[in-house]
Order: structure tokens, then C-alpha cells, then sequence
């Protein structure tokens, strides 16, 4: 066998690495190992033993896949949009199965529920909050901030919530960006497949791979935990053009709509000729002036 240049075995162990890659088998031992001595050989030589077991994995060229089928039914559920959040317990998976491992109960359960949701998350598209939700999200996300790390230590399926919230939301903040992507779903959701242009896919493809995970859970989840200040909003307690009493006492005529300050909600109200904002509002006098 003619002797090999460190040069040559680099170039060969990267292209193996690759077919490794496209396998769906990166993280294995076998990878691990031609990864490690790429590493090396791009620094310095390996030894003879490190040549002689890479040299037969070249040899072999690229790894039998097991169960084809199925690794082609993953890897398809993980180029799904809206699937980036679970790329990663796939991938397990995927590497699980390509090598020819068996799943555990627990594990083929959860694939099922995992192949489940991408087929949905591809008929129905990425799952994202309605125009008419947002506001309340973002007021949701300031009583909870407002809450203190306490009540979010105590929480955790809230906090979890928050945090998914909050990230989707500062991403958000760019409305033509939202908007865009509002409009190519629902362009998507009215056209037939034939007549949906490639062409849009690429043109939005960009402004889609940054997008953070965003789900129905989450956001139902952060909404209950706001829903007395929601509320209090959607059904004020004090309407325009009302009297009311401020601090108890002195009398407090409502001017508007009620708003979340961060903390509580509060009405604007002229008192004694000047307008404020407050939610120490009574309907009746409790103590005089």
C-alpha cells in the first residue's frame, strides 16, 4: 500500500466525515474519532495505530445505514419549519435508529408523538400568536416580569412560558418582518400546492431561521397567569364618564380607557382639576377628606 501524506489523510478522513454528516450519524463513536483526528491531523501526524484504524474506516467508505425507511422519515420531520425546536432529540434518534439500535418503549413513544407533530406542523404551518393575541401577551410578560424572580423560581412551567414568550415576542418587535410572514402563511393556507411559488419560499427562507420556538402551550400557559389583569382589561371596573372616589375620599371623574403600568392596572382620572392615572378608585366614600 503507497504511503499516505498527512495532506492526503486530512482531505480523505474530511470527505468521510461528511458522508458521516449526511447519514444522519454525527455524534457516534466511529464520528467522534474520524472528528478527533481531523482535529489532530490539521496540527500535527497521529500515530501509527490512529493511521491504521482511520485508513480501514476510509476503506469502508461511507456508514451502513439500518432501517432506511425510517432514518428518510426523521430527517424529513426535521427540515420541517417550526420543527428547529426538536432537531435535537430527533437527531438522538435518527442516530439511534441509522446505527441499528433499538428504542426503548419510552423513547418509540415519544418519536411518534415527535413524527405526529411535524406532520401537523407542516399541513397546518408554524404555529405562531393572532394579531388580536399579541397585546395581550406583551402585557402578560410585563405582570410576570413584575412578579419578581421569586414567583418565577416557584413556577417553573411559567417560567418556562415567560421565557419562550418574551424571546418570541422581542423577535417580533420588527412588525414588517411579522407581518410579512403573517401574509405567506396565509397565502399558504388559501392557495393550492401547485400554485405556491419556490421562489417565495427562498425569498423568506432567511428571515425564518432566526424565528424562536413559539407554541399554543406557552402561550396559554403565560396567559392564565396574567388572566386577572386580562381581564380587569377586557371588563374594566371603572368606565369613562363615571364618578368614583380616589383615595376614599375625594371624588374622581374616569376619562378614559384603563392600562397596565407594569404592575396593576390603572384608569386616568381628573381629580381636583388634574389628570392622573390610578387604581386606588372606590365606588363609594370610605373616609373624608
Amino acid at each position: 500500500m503507497a504511503r499516505k501524506s498527512r495532506q492526503q489523510r486530512l482531505e480523505q478522513a474530511k470527505s468521510l466525515e461528511s458522508l458521516y454528516t449526511e447519514a444522519g450519524l454525527s455524534g457516534v463513536k466511529r464520528h467522534r474519532f474520524i472528528t478527533d483526528m481531523i482535529n489532530r491531523l490539521e496540527q500535527r501526524d497521529i500515530s501509527s495505530g490512529q493511521k491504521k484504524f482511520l485508513d480501514s474506516l476510509i476503506d469502508q467508505g461511507a456508514p451502513e445505514i439500518k432501517n432506511p425507511g425510517r432514518v428518510a422519515e426523521i430527517k424529513a420531520a426535521m427540515e420541517v419549519d417550526g420543527m428547529q425546536h426538536r432537531r435535537e432529540p430527533l437527531a438522538g434518534m435518527l442516530r439511534s435508529i441509522a446505527g441499528g439500535w433499538d428504542l426503548s418503549e419510552k423513547q418509540e413513544k415519544f418519536l411518534l408523538s415527535l413524527l405526529a407533530e411535524a406532520k401537523r406542523t407542516k399541513t397546518e404551518g408554524r404555529y405562531r400568536p393572532s394579531g388580536e393575541t399579541i397585546p395581550n401577551l406583551r402585557i402578560a410578560v410585563r405582570k410576570v416580569a413584575s412578579s419578581g424572580g421569586w414567583y418565577l423560581n416557584h413556577r417553573p412551567g411559567t417560567a418556562k412560558a415567560f421565557q419562550t414568550v418574551r424571546r418570541w415576542l422581542q423577535w417580533a418587535d420588527d412588525e414588517k418582518r411579522y407581518k410579512e410572514l403573517r401574509e405567506l402563511d396565509e397565502s399558504r393556507l388559501s392557495a393550492s400546492a401547485d400554485s405556491l411559488k419556490y421562489d417565495l419560499d427562498v425569498q423568506t427562507r432567511h428571515a425564518r431561521t432566526d424565528e424562536p420556538h413559539i407554541d399554543e402551550w406557552n402561550v396559554n400557559k403565560l396567559l392564565g397567569s396574567a388572566k386577572k389583569v386580562l381581564s380587569e382589561m377586557k371588563n374594566p371596573k371603572h368606565l369613562p364618564g363615571e364618578l368614583r372616589y380616589y383615595m376614599g375620599c375625594q371624588v374622581a371623574l374616569i376619562s378614559g380607557e384603563p392600562s397596565f403600568n407594569g404592575r396593576e392596572v390603572v384608569y386616568p382620572a381628573i381629580v381636583a382639576g388634574k389628570m392622573i392615572e390610578t387604581c386606588d378608585l372606590t365606588k363609594r366614600r370610605t373616609r373624608r377628606n
